[in-house]
This record gives structure tokens, C-alpha cells and sequence, in this order.
């Protein structure tokens, strides 16, 4: 009997897609069995093999029925009687079984309503059905095996792997060894091996022939009519000389792997998954483990593990390289040719992403509008502690036009231009385009991914010289209605008045409610906020909300200024107008 465990995960947002169950109908003839029993019952993975809990009933002596609905699907199932009090010893390879971790059962698919035909109590026919039987002849090629022999033998599922009760004989002497047995329509695992079990044959787990289960590889063989094999090549799939071995080196990048480990070894059906026999070596010791493998062509699975499988790869299913059988996910190899396999990172399909610790920032500044006398322009920033004169600038074809190349890590910074260590510096407009107010201090922004080039700029500005910056008259609203302590004016601060106060009084000229003010902008990115009689009173805005930016522990309302324009009227310390409603439409599916 197959147990099985089912552990069941409950999430508080579930879809449920129902499939349609159909109508089984189960037949057994129970005319054979002669221990007692009451009630014959079908078990299966479609009930859990939950023993008595889809009970039969006799429709006629010695057949017994039940009909279960079932969801379409691949199942397992085999009768027994009286809650597990007996059931059937099926015959492993017979027709309508299948054989998995040594638990032989019977399979059923289900895509409609069924009545699967009346079958003998452990039989794959109605009992007195005589089961067809077939001439099978099998043949191996000894010709090129190495060891010592006197007679071959074929083991299988139909003779219980007896070991010398089906030897084989080569009577024209070609090395092609043969024995012919009747056997019953099905499927069997077998495989070659010489006086009595003296010597067998080794096969390779996921070759085209054979079949792995509980650990054991043989050949597969499915019986339908009379066959003549062809002749094998002991070990082999194919005849002796038929198949071609070519040399295939393994590559794993370890560089980015985050436990510790001694020897990467690469493991897969080629080699049994057998932990540490094919370990890797770094001679160069550059992070990149290898090691050559000479191999029979054909499809393989593996992957890389290490210390005898201490630690191994966690593949993700349905990635490039892969192939998942039996919930295993492993990468997948097709054998044609002598290859060199491109080094791949642990647990990926590709190579490491190696990130350059450093690209070259090339600033350049146009000082050709600067009035103060000065020697040399610098760089400064969050990258050398704004330290003054030790990132100078040069101007080689005295074109005004300063620069300098600095390798810089990865990231986020602030700088600006100054020159003569500080003597003087950029004064930058806080909101403009280029720029970022922290603290109080208006500086450049600058984000490092890449080697790059800036563009020039012109000293104390976003633009190269001589560009002027358009201005686009941009009217704040802000509805008061909601507002519930005293005010007199309210006002708008930003980092384009920075953040004054009651320099930008609003008006309400026709007493609705709603003050405004318009305000002349460069093009950019602005952060402001409303407030009242020289902050008297501000707005409280909630962090995340679609109208605001959060800068460190401020949120305020955030505009990107391209054109003029009239902001929509929004409420004080909300985004959108007072008492704006919107209609919400709830649906739900009754059809289940």
C-alpha cells in the first residue's frame, strides 16, 4: 500500500480555479479472492488511499462497482476490502501498473466520464482472460567486454532477477549472445549480466534504454507483439562501436558563492549523482572550478555540488538551462561534440556579473562667465569630503573649459565646482534641475553606473553657457474649507523660494474658500508645501501618498515644472480636491 502525506498551505487571499469533476466507474471481479472479506473499496491518490471511504457494491456475484467523482488528472489507485484489511499484490511491469520507489499500482487518466473495463482482483484482465504472450528474443554484444565470462544471462521482472535460470548462447561464435523467452503483454526492467550475477552490466541513469527507480537502473522494455531486439552493446544503448564518447569540461564560477566550501564536483545521471567522484580543480585559482569528463553521446542531467553533496545548487524551475523531472530541477547537457562548457555561476544559467569597483566620472565646467579672478577650479564632493584643492582642474587648450576624470565607485552623490581651495564656489539654485537641497546646501546630483563624460556646464548653473532657461508662470491652489484652527494667509513654500515663509502670500478674491498664487518657475523638479502666517501652520502630508516626495524625515508635495500651468485644486494636507468622491463598483462570481 502506498501512504502518502499531504501538507496543505493556506494563504489569506486565495483564487480557487475549479476544475470539473467526472464520473469513474470502478469494476473489480472478486471470484478469485479466497480469503474472507465484506466490502471491496477502491484507494487511490484521487481519495488519499483513504481505505474504506469509497466502499463498492456487488452488481452481480463476484462483480463489484462504485463510482467516484474525480477532478482530471494522472492517478494511482488499487482495490483492496475491508479498510486495508487486504489488498492487491499487483505484478510489477504488467500492463496497466506502474512501479515507483518499489509501490506497484495501477494508473488511471481521467478527462471525462469513464467506466474503466472490468478487471480480475489483481489481474490486468477479466478473470479466465487468458493474458496474450509474446516471443521476445534479446541479444547483447560481448564483443568488447573487458572482463572474464562464461555464459550471459538475462535478469528481469519476469524471472525475479533469478540470476542464471535464462542463460544465453552465441552459436555462430560472432560475440552476439541470445536467448528467446515468452512473456506476457506489459512493461519490464531488465538488464544483462554473466554467471549468475558474477558480473552485470553497469548502465548509465538517463540513457535512452533505461529507467531509474528506487535507486536501480535497468533496461525498459514494453511487450505488445513478438520482437527480435537488436543487438547491444553490454553496458550500452546502442551496438558495440555505434555510439561516439567526446571529451566535455565543466565549468562553476565560486567567486560570488556565499557559504564556505573545500571542492566543488559536478554530479548528474552520467555518474549516478555519486557525490564526490568527479571533483573540480582551480589551478589558477581565479574562482572558476573545472573538470573534464569523457562521455557517451546523449542527454544528460547534472549539476554542481560540493564537499559530497554538503552543499548543492538550488536550480529555479523553468530557467534556460534546466529541466525539472519528479519536482528535481537540474541542468540539462545534449552530448554531440568534444565541448567546453562556458563557466556558469553557482545557481545560474549564466556567468557572474562581475561589477566593476570603479568607473571613470569625467566633470567639466565652463568658466568662461566667471568675473573673480581665480587660478584653479576643483571638484569637490561627497566622494573626496569636499576637501578642498585636492581634486584640481585643468584646461589644456585654454578653451575655458575645465575638467577632470575621477574613479569613483558605484553610487549616489552631491558636488559642486569651487576653486582655489574654497577661495570661491558655485552658488547653485535650490529646485533646479541638476541639483539637490539637503540640510540647507544646494549642490549637483550625480548617480555613478557606468564610465561617463558629463556634459559642460556652465560655473553656477544646469546649462552650458549662454542657455537660457525658460520660466513658466506655474498657479498654486489650495482649498482652506477643512481647516479648522484660526488663519489669516495662507501661503506656498518651496525649495524654489526657499522655503520663506509668508514671501509668497495667496489671495481668495471671491471668498469660496479656495487661495491661490502664481509664481514664475524655471523649468525643474520643486518640492514645496502650503502653510499659513509665516508657518504659523503647515500642512501635515502622509508619506507615500501620490502628490509627495519624502527627503530624509520631510514629505512635501513634489511638481516637475515644463510649462505653464494651473495646478488642480487640491485640499490642505491632502491630493486631491475637498470632498471629492468616486464611485466603487463590487463584484463577486457566484457561480461556485
Amino acid at each position: 500500500m502506498r501512504r502518502i502525506l499531504f501538507g496543505f498551505a493556506l494563504s489569506l487571499i486565495t483564487v480557487v480555479a475549479f476544475a470539473q469533476p467526472y464520473a469513474v466507474t470502478f469494476q473489480v471481479n472478486m471470484s478469485n479472492v479466497t480469503a474472507p472479506f465484506t466490502t471491496p473499496e477502491v484507494n487511490g491518490t484521487f481519495n488519499g488511499w483513504c481505505g474504506g471511504c469509497n466502499a463498492m457494491t456487488e452488481s452481480s456475484p463476484g462483480i463489484w462497482t462504485t463510482t467516484v467523482m474525480i477532478n482530471p488528472g494522472f492517478y494511482e489507485y488499487k482495490f483492496a476490502y475491508d479498510s486495508w484489511t487486504g489488498q492487491e499484490n499487483l505484478v510489477p511491469g504488467s500492463p496497466c501498473t506502474l512501479t515507483t520507489a518499489g509501490f506497484t499500482n495501477r494508473t488511471l487518466n481521467v478527462t471525462g466520464d469513464t467506466t474503466i473495463p472490468l478487471v480480475c482482483w489483481e489481474g490486468c484482465l477479466d478473470c479466465g482472460v487468458a493474458p496474450a504472450i509474446y516471443d521476445v528474443t534479446f541479444q547483447v554484444d560481448m564483443s568488447e567486454y573487458a572482463g572474464t565470462f562464461t555464459t550471459p544471462e538475462v535478469n528481469g521482472q519476469f524471472n525475479g532477477w533469478c540470476g542464471g535460470c535464462a542463460p544465453m548462447s552465441d552459436a555462430n561464435a560472432d560475440g552476439i549472445w541470445e536467448i528467446t523467452i515468452q512473456l506476457e503483454e506489459g512493461t519490464y526492467e531488465y538488464k544483462y549480466a554473466h554467471d549468475s550475477w558474477t558480473g552485470q552490466e553497469n548502465l548509465i541513469p538517463g540513457s535512452p534504454c533505461t529507467v531509474t527507480n528506487g535507486g536501480f537502473t535497468n533496461r525498459a522494455l514494453n511487450v505488445t507483439g513478438d520482437v527480435v531486439l537488436p543487438p547491444v552493446c553490454w553496458g550500452e544503448c546502442a551496438a558495440c562501436g555505434a555510439l561516439a564518447t567526446y571529451d566535455v569540461t565543466f565549468q562553476v564560477d565560486m567567486s560570488q558563492y556565499a557559504g564556505t566550501f573545500t571542492t566543488p564536483e559536478v554530479n548528474g545521471t552520467f555518474n549516478g549523482w555519486c557525490g564526490n567522484c568527479n571533483a573540480m580543480t582551480d589551478a589558477n585559482a581565479d574562482g572558476i572550478w573545472e573538470v573534464t569528463l569523457t562521455l557517451t553521446e546523449g542527454t544528460y542531467e547534472y549539476k554542481f555540488s560540493h564537499d559530497f553533496w554538503t552543499g548543492q545548487e538550488a536550480l529555479t524551475e523553468g530557467d534556460p538551462c534546466t529541466v525539472t523531472n519528479g519536482g528535481f530541477t537540474n541542468r540539462i547537457l545534449n552530448l554531440t561534440e568534444d565541448v567546453v562548457l562556458p563557466p556558469v555561476c553557482w545557481n545560474s544559467c549564466s556567468a557572474c556579473v562581475v561589477t566593476p569597483t570603479t568607473y571613470n566620472v569625467t566633470f567639466r565646467v565652463d568658466m568662461n562667465n566667471v568675473t573673480e579672478p581665480f587660478t584653479t577650479p576643483e571638484v569637490n564632493g561627497t566622494f573626496n569630503l569636499w576637501c578642498g584643492g585636492c581634486a584640481p582642474m585643468s584646461d589644456l587648450d585654454n578653451d575655458g573649459i575645465w575638467e577632470l576624470t575621477i574613479a569613483l565607485e558605484p553610487g549616489n552623490y552631491e558636488y559642486k565646482f569651487a576653486y582655489d581651495t574654497w577661495a570661491g564656489q558655485e552658488v547653485l539654485t535650490e529646485g533646479s534641475s541638476c541639483t539637490v537641497t539637503n540640510f540647507g546646501f544646494t549642490n549637483r546630483s550625480l548617480t555613478v553606473t557606468q564610465d561617463v563624460v558629463l556634459p559642460v556646464v556652465c560655473w553656477g548653473a544646469c546649462t552650458e553657457c549662454g542657455v537660457v532657461i525658460p520660466v513658466y508662470n506655474i498657479t498654486f491652489q489650495v482649498d482652506m474649507s477643512t481647516v479648522a484652527g484660526p488663519y489669516t494667509t495662507p501661503e506656498v513654500n518651496g525649495n524654489f523660494n526657499g522655503w520663506c515663509g509668508g514671501c509668497a502670500p495667496m489671495t481668495d478674491a471671491n471668498n469660496d474658500g479656495i487661495w491661490e498664487i502664481t509664481i514664475p518657475l524655471q523649468a525643474g523638479n520643486y518640492e514645496y508645501k502650503f502653510a499659513y502666517d509665516s508657518w504659523s501652520g503647515q500642512e501635515n502630508l502622509t508619506p507615500g501618498s501620490p502628490c509627495t516626495i519624502t527627503t530624509g524625515p520631510f514629505t512635501n508635495r513634489f511638481l516637475n515644472v515644463s510649462a505653464d500651468a494651473v495646478l488642480p485644486v487640491v485640499c490642505w494636507g491632502e491630493c486631491s480636491g475637498c470632498f471629492d468622491l468616486v464611485n466603487v463598483r463590487f463584484r463577486v462570481d457566484m457561480s461556485n
